[in-house]
This record gives C-alpha cells, sequence and structure tokens, in this order.
C-alpha cells in the first residue's frame, strides 16, 4: 500500500522557503550588534575584526547546516540579495571612512601652512584688492569640503591673472607660490578621496558590515557544494535511449 502524501500548498510552500532565509537574517542583526559591541569594548579594531570574521564563518555553517531540510534553491537566491545588500552597503561604508580619512589630511595640511601664509600675506594695504583676495583665500580653503577647495583654486587663478598682468600693486609672487604648494600637497594627499562628509556615525561597523557578507557569501558556497538543501522539485529527468525497433 503506498503511503499517500497531502501537497503542501502555495502558502506553505512559500512559508517554507522562508523559513531558513528568516532564520540568516535573524543571525545577521545579531552579528551587526555584535560587532557595535565590540567596537564599544575592542582596543584593537584589526584583531577584533578578524576573530569576529572567523566567528560568524562558523555561525552561518552551524546553521545552514541545521537548516539543510528546509532550504530550497529559492531560499538560497533569498540569501543571494541578502549578502549583495550587505556588501553594498560594507562598500558604501567604506567609501565615506576614506573620505573622513581624507579631511583629516585636508585639515592637517592646511593647518600646516597657515602661517605661513598669514606672514606671506600681501597686506601692506588692508583695504586693497590683494589682501581681500589673500584673506578670502585662507578663510574658504580652511573648510575641508571640495566645492570650498575649488571656489579657492578659482580665487587663486583670479590672483594670478593680476600678477600675471601687472595688475597688482604689491608683490604677491611669495604668498601665490606658498598657496600653490599647499594646493598641490592637498591635490595628491586629500582631494581625490574627499566627498561631502556627514557625522554621527560609528565609522568601524562597516568593517563589521562586510565580514558579515562576505562570511555569508562563503557560507553559500558551502552549502551548494555539500547539498545542504532541498533540490528544485520538478526537474525534468534525462529520458532513456529508446530501444531500436528489429524489424521481425
Amino acid at each position: 500500500m503506498t503511503d499517500a502524501r497531502a501537497e503542501p500548498s502555495r502558502g506553505e510552500k512559500f512559508a517554507n522557503t522562508l523559513r531558513a532565509p528568516g532564520w540568516i537574517m535573524g543571525l545577521t542583526v545579531f552579528l551587526i550588534c555584535f560587532g557595535f559591541l565590540l567596537i564599544a569594548y575592542v582596543p584593537d579594531q584589526l584583531a577584533s575584526i578578524f576573530a569576529f570574521s572567523i566567528l560568524a564563518l562558523i555561525l552561518y555553517h552551524f546553521v545552514f547546516a541545521q537548516l539543510r531540510n528546509i532550504t530550497n534553491d529559492k531560499a538560497l537566491k533569498i540569501v543571494d540579495y541578502l549578502y549583495l545588500g550587505l556588501a553594498l552597503f560594507g562598500v558604501g561604508g567604506i567609501i565615506d571612512i576614506q573620505s573622513k580619512m581624507a579631511n583629516e589630511r585636508y585639515i592637517a595640511v592646511v593647518e600646516y601652512y597657515m602661517p605661513q601664509l598669514e606672514k606671506l600675506k600681501p597686506c601692506k594695504n588692508p583695504k586693497g584688492k590683494e589682501c581681500d583676495f589673500a584673506n578670502s583665500m585662507m578663510n574658504i580653503v580652511r573648510t575641508p569640503d571640495p566645492a570650498y577647495y575649488r571656489t579657492a583654486k578659482m580665487l587663486d587663478r583670479m590672483m594670478q591673472g593680476f600678477r600675471d598682468y601687472k595688475l597688482a600693486d604689491e608683490n604677491i609672487s611669495p604668498f601665490l607660490g606658498k598657496f600653490d604648494e599647499m594646493v598641490a600637497v592637498l591635490d595628491e594627499r586629500a582631494i581625490p578621496y574627499m566627498r561631502p562628509a556627514r557625522s554621527g556615525e560609528n565609522q568601524f561597523i562597516w568593517f563589521y558590515i562586510l565580514a558579515v557578507s562576505l562570511a555569508l557569501r562563503i557560507t553559500k558556497v558551502t552549502v551548494e557544494l555539500r547539498e545542504w538543501h532541498v533540490p528544485k522539485e520538478g526537474k525534468a529527468k534525462p529520458m532513456a535511449a529508446a530501444e531500436p525497433l528489429v524489424a521481425s
């Protein structure tokens, strides 16, 4: 006597498909929250991120091994969306960190050159156009923002025009030379990596999010290799070759 089993409804199949991604999503949220705790209490973030990556790999492998009987092909595709989204956020956050580091380099360079520019400022006549331009350039370039920086460089080119066409009432070459030297350093070390910065964010969390996404992706490869999932139902099986007909 054959064992007749009721075919699950579409709703039941959909619910079963979401069970494994639901567990993975819960573990992912836990790992990210745990990352915030590590940031708060662990001084060495490089070692912390490395150990965190190993822990995430172990936990994902353990959970997928336990869910092998309810993980199907559709569930793995949902996991794909999850890890790709996490990777996108992680990479975006790391770009944000790079921008913040560039801002710090920018401020350090400007603070180094400002005392020298103050001494070379062409302000024998405090009301002269050269002094006004120099003060404007120095005030604007102090702000670590690409838009302000472009404005300061535009004023620099205008002052160079005063010098080249002999329209300046004072010797502005020493000031312009030192300002151009500062601009060259900023162009090399800071400006290519800058964008308008955001504040109030914990910069290290992006590395933890990226570590989670990579651990999840590596685990997915293991799931597929070890076949810790239910193969897609209804796959067409190869038909056996037909036996040749023998004429009687």
